[in-house]
């Protein structure tokens, strides 16, 4: 009987741990960090947030779950004009997204070169590689490239060019550079030598 309420106990305390959320990003040029119970309680953080920040008329969110890939949302259609808009577009993805943390499989880095600047990423999986570029390329204020060399340390390197204009913005280039290293294609591939 012991065994079957410890058994519970977990399965419970799993669930209760399971359904938190940890939110970071960005509205615009706003920076957040949320610390969620829920999705109720995500709504109301975000909502108190946009509205301490007096935040309106958005057109882009970046959004990182649980310590997975940063997203982008974008309203294409126009934009998100109040506080209740933002946050139901915010909400409306936490509640469609796997919000599994990810796993943490081997520690790597990697090496890159964009637009002749040398770069170094690092994290125990795809995501915090993934987000830890993005963190670098926003702070040194890399806007544009139409040539990347990346490679996992002690790897050959792979080399993406775009004959036909710019990747632009951290999160595109990013993007492919996540692809080259994991083999994953999405949409039109990059020149890949």
């Amino acid at each position: 009987m012991k065994i079957i309420c410890i058994i519970l106990a977990l399965l419970a305390s799993s669930k209760v741990l399971a359904s938190s959320i940890s939110a970071s990003g960005r509205i615009e040029s706003f920076d957040f960090q949320f610390e969620s119970k829920n999705i109720d309680e995500l709504a109301k953080d975000c909502l108190q947030f946009t509205r301490d920040q007096r935040i309106a008329h958005v057109d882009d969110i970046y959004v990182s779950f649980n310590g997975n890939k940063r997203l982008h949302l974008h309203n294409s259609d126009g934009m998100w004009h109040y506080p209740k808009h933002i946050c139901a577009e915010f909400v409306k993805v936490a509640t469609i997204i796997d919000l599994t943390p990810p796993t943490p499989s081997e520690f790597k880095e990697v090496e890159a070169t964009i637009s002749y600047k040398d770069f170094r990423f690092s994290g125990a999986h795809s995501a915090e590689i993934f987000n830890d570029c993005i963190s670098q390329l926003e702070n040194h204020r890399q806007r544009e490239t139409d040539y990347i060399r990346v490679r996992f340390i002690d790897q050959p390197w792979k080399i993406l060019r775009n004959n036909d204009g710019w990747w632009r913005g951290a999160q595109q280039v990013c993007t492919l550079i996540d692809q080259a290293l994991y083999q994953t294609r999405v949409g039109r591939a990059p020149a890949l030598e």
